[in-house]
């Protein structure tokens, strides 16, 4: 395997589905969302994940946070959005090692999109300023 780059990803993604419903699986959503991404990102022989983990807040304290560290391992999953969520902020990070900063965005905007159409919704994807896009290398 060659030298590993590593250019950390961070974004805000704002999740809005259809209004009306009050039951939305969110911690189903977000976790295939997570997953799909996880696959995006491995590249056989090319890359290895580090961690790709994101939070949702809420008013009153409460949360949702997912993460995962491989396609093959289960997403764990904790807390819960409101009955009444029909949309969402999920602060999104990812390290992938092997890829480059534009390669994980691509994947990000791709699996969010596919998620959030499969419930008829939509997904904005606001990369957090400030990071560097220069790579980092490991030995």
């Amino acid at each position: 395997m060659a030298e590993l780059i590593l250019e950390p990803y961070a974004a805000l993604l704002h999740w809005r589905l259809p209004a009306g419903r009050e039951d939305y699986p969110w911690d189903r959503i977000l976790a295939e969302f997570l997953g799909s991404l996880a696959g995006c990102c491995e590249v056989e022989g090319e890359s290895v994940i580090g961690h790709i983990k994101g939070l949702a807040t809420f008013p009153g304290g409460g949360y949702l946070r997912a993460n995962v560290v491989s396609p093959s391992h289960p997403v764990d999953v904790a807390g819960a959005a409101p009955e009444d969520c029909s949309g969402l902020t999920f602060t999104l990070n990812v390290l992938v090692y092997g890829l480059s900063y534009d390669a994980v965005s691509d994947c990000v905007e791709q699996t969010a999109s596919q998620a959030a159409g499969q419930w008829g919704g939509s997904v904005s994807v606001e990369p957090l300023h400030g990071q560097a896009h220069e790579p980092h290398h490991h030995h």
